[in-house]
């Protein structure tokens, strides 16, 4: 930290100048303005790490004044300074973290070590942020390769039971998914399978993640006589190759 951007924004210029003395002596990158139009376009066209803000003062419009600042960054990050006793967000739809009450009146002490606290904390939700959008879109990726996956793979819950299924299944067994969801895997299993595949649960439960390969046989389902889809007896035999077992 030391060459984060600061806006304070307060309709005293003095103010303005020590609280940028102050903040400049820190390292900080500091602009002031007492215009609220002039501070809502330079959000609109500049990067400021912090925004400080006196919500005291009426030619600020308080709340309004940050409604309009986060149209215009989501993201805002502002500490605002008030002679009131606050606790709830100005704006309700702020992200919890981005915004922090500053008391007066507060010496350049008090002042330094909220801006360096709200930094720090800004730079852990940053990279949570980031960390997380990281996630999703692995998370998407991944989906995409399980969606269009040549494979039929399937999660089931502790009880056997199908909690997705994808697209495979559809195309293999003539089963979609609305019909297995929640149903147990011997649904589709033939009847001469069903002991062997609960032995391989067995072992799974004591065996995070084992690999196998042997057969089994599952059910289809496909267009009777009647124009009806239906079970029948007849069954696609796949490789079963790997079964997963991970306990909460």
């Amino acid at each position: 930290m030391g060459s984060e951007t600061i806006l304070v924004v307060h309709e005293d210029l003095s103010i303005i100048s020590n609280i940028s003395v102050c903040l400049e002596q820190e390292g900080f990158a500091v602009t002031g303005t007492r215009d609220p139009e002039d501070a809502l376009g330079m959000i609109r066209t500049r990067f400021f790490d912090i925004v400080l803000l006196d919500i005291d003062l009426p030619r600020i419009y308080g709340v309004g004044f940050i409604e309009k600042a986060m149209d215009l960054r989501p993201n805002l990050f502002v500490i605002m300074t008030t002679r009131r006793e606050e606790a709830d967000p100005p704006v309700q739809s702020m992200n919890p973290g981005a915004w922090e009450y500053l008391k007066k009146p507060f010496d350049s002490s008090e002042l330094i070590k909220s801006v360096h606290d709200f930094l720090i904390r800004k730079e852990i939700m940053e990279k949570h942020r980031l960390a997380s959008a990281k996630l999703a879109a692995t998370r998407k990726q991944y989906q995409y390769m399980v969606d269009h996956s040549v494979d039929l793979i399937s999660i089931l819950n502790q009880h056997h039971c199908f909690t997705y299924i994808n697209p495979q299944f559809e195309h293999l067994l003539g089963v979609d998914n609305s019909e297995l969801i929640g149903q147990p895997f011997s649904k589709i299993l033939h009847p001469d399978d069903i002991q062997k595949v609960s032995q391989l649960y067995e072992l799974s439960h004591a065996v995070p993640a084992s690999d196998t390969e042997f057969h089994i046989r599952l059910r289809l389902k496909k267009i009777n006589k009647q124009s009806v889809q239906d079970w029948f007896d007849a069954y696609a035999v796949v490789e079963l190759r790997a079964v997963a077992m991970y306990l909460p």
